[in-house]
């Protein structure tokens, strides 16, 4: 059984041109400046979750329904 989300905490350890480079304890990934949120600097910390197309997805029609049911279920 595969799971849902993976979530991994990395490190900014390098940044080059646009491209970054985080560190973490599953590895090291390079990925486009553009996908960090605002301006970044070396030492700052991310979660990086992997998550398939259709888990995703599942995910945020919960989600969609949860919030769906609070805004309709009857007020008191």
């Amino acid at each position: 059984m595969r799971k849902s989300a993976v979530k991994n905490l990395f490190a900014l350890k390098k940044i080059e041109g646009e491209s970054v480079h985080l560190s973490g304890e599953e590895g090291e990934v390079v990925v486009p400046k553009k996908l960090l949120s605002g301006e970044v600097l070396v030492g700052d910390k991310f979660v990086v979750t992997v998550s398939d197309q259709k888990s995703e997805a599942e995910k945020n029609h919960v989600t969609a329904r949860e919030i769906l049911n609070e805004i309709l279920k009857p007020r008191k």
